[in-house]
């Protein structure tokens, strides 16, 4: 039974990569991911009250920071490809839910005017979490398909100390 629905999850995902070109009007070459746009600092570079955490990719081999901030609201920026049915599942680990919780995420890709946004293309996500009061939390993100047993491609590892 595990097998079929891995067939049909897959089927899923391939008429929507189709329908998804469609869209696109047939064009299914990557799309340029711009750095240093107006979008992209607007969204990405951090505002008074926030502290932008390292940055985090799929390839990433070893990814495990350890950071101090103050309490507050914290973001990280990671890469991600969801049209392929790869994505971050997050868990929050702390003693007490109040020390560190998940506010949002939201995409940050800057797109070129001239050229849409492709299916199949890698995307940036940026996660945001508001920080109470002092304490340690853990933030792990695994990269993999929602569905199956396999192992993640990716595993980014937040290890923060909440200081006042």
């Amino acid at each position: 039974m595990g097998k079929k629905i891995k067939t049909i999850l897959a089927f899923f995902s391939v008429i929507a990569m189709v329908g998804c070109s469609q869209v696109q009007g047939g064009r299914m070459e990557s799309r340029k991911i711009v750095k240093n746009t107006k979008a992209e600092k607007d969204t990405v570079m951090p505002e008074n009250n926030e502290v932008k955490l390292p940055s985090f990719y799929p390839n990433d081999s070893v990814f495990n920071e350890t950071v101090s901030v103050k309490a507050g609201k914290i973001f990280m920026v990671g890469k991600t490809n969801p049209t392929t049915g790869f994505d971050w599942e997050m868990k929050v680990e702390t003693a007490d839910s109040t020390i560190l919780r998940f506010d949002k995420s939201f995409d940050v890709t800057p797109v070129e005017e001239s050229r849409p946004m492709m299916c199949g293309a890698p995307s940036l996500r940026r996660y945001e979490f508001i920080t109470e009061k002092p304490g340690v939390a853990k933030i792990t993100f695994e990269y993999k398909r929602p569905w199956g047993n396999q192992e993640p491609e990716a595993t980014v590892v937040y290890n923060i100390t909440i200081t006042e």
